[in-house]
């Protein structure tokens, strides 16, 4: 099967999260160790007795982001601030609904800043979990109200994706886009099984399942906001899968770009990190689990 690529978008290809273990140019293979030096970071401080969920962001100019979820008398949203290239942290705001907050994400993009949480809402059948978002334009110096994004219960995790001043979120089975902090939303699209997102040039790209007649399948798609998702079948659920350059001598692999993918201009490979005469090999949650520059022995 051969398979034609014309999207000009960035950062996620063929599943792969912009979060990659192994640097292109790196000789490993699976499951090598490398090694980082850490430093501990001061003036973080907590706002209750335990906190869970959260992750971290960088914004331009040595500006990083970072949310948790916290206990005080309710689940709440803790937002941290570093202006120092992360040397220093500062919690400046705590988010959530009227019983609550949990499971939050941050995302940014220069000056402009996301975090999606899970709030907790009290309804006449009972309390149910709906998805929030607050943004900020200053680099989380100043944000926005919490706006509820969907009204209806979600089950799962939310994600966010910035590109400039365009803000996507996930959840569920459902993403969407906003220009406008969530005020008003471009097409939501819906029916993305468990949806894992990164955005630029305007687009969000999308990883996401899909159950067909043979079973689950992993897809990509593009979405701007403008028109209907364009999705492509990918690699499957329960294997690593080996994607080779034009010139790598593999005839074991799965995909060889130039023969199973059409990559004519080379964007696709150069967005990979693949050399010509190099292959990766991709795990079945979508990271690189290794990144050769020669044909691997």
């Amino acid at each position: 099967m051969r398979i034609s690529l014309a999207i000009g978008a960035v950062v996620v290809a063929f599943g792969l999260s912009s979060l990659a273990p192994i640097p292109p140019g790196a000789e490993a293979a699976p499951g090598a160790a490398g090694s980082a030096t850490f430093q501990r970071a001061t003036g973080a401080t907590s706002v209750g007795s335990w906190s869970a969920y959260g992750n971290v962001a960088a914004g331009g100019g040595g500006v990083y982001h970072a949310v948790s979820k916290v206990r005080t008398v309710v689940d709440a949203v803790a937002y941290l601030r570093s202006g120092d290239g992360g040397r220093t942290w500062h919690r400046t705001a705590v988010f959530g609904s009227a019983g609550g907050g949990t499971r939050p994400w941050v995302a940014a993009d220069g000056r402009t800043v996301a975090i999606g949480y899970i709030g907790a809402e009290s309804t006449s059948s009972g309390p149910v979990s709906v998805p929030y978002l607050v943004v900020s334009t200053d680099a989380g110096v100043s944000w926005s109200s919490p706006r509820r994004i969907d009204a209806r219960s979600v089950s799962g995790d939310i994600q966010v994706a910035v590109d400039q001043n365009r803000v996507w979120v996930a959840w569920d089975d459902q993403v969407a886009g906003t220009t406008d902090g969530g005020a008003t939303w471009l097409a939501q699209q819906g029916n993305l099984g468990f949806p894992y997102l990164a955005a630029g040039g305007g687009k969000a790209i999308i990883a996401f399942t899909h159950w067909g007649s043979d079973g689950p399948e992993v897809r990509a798609g593009v979405i701007d906001g403008e028109s209907p998702i364009d999705a492509l079948d990918l690699v499957p659920l329960d294997r690593l899968v080996l994607i080779a350059g034009p010139a790598c001598d593999r005839p074991d692999a799965d995909l060889r770009m130039g023969v199973d993918v059409d990559d004519p201009d080379g964007w696709w490979s150069r967005t990979l990190g693949l050399p010509d005469e190099g292959s990766i090999l991709v795990r079945p949650d979508h990271h690189v689990a290794a990144r050769w520059r020669t044909t691997p022995i």
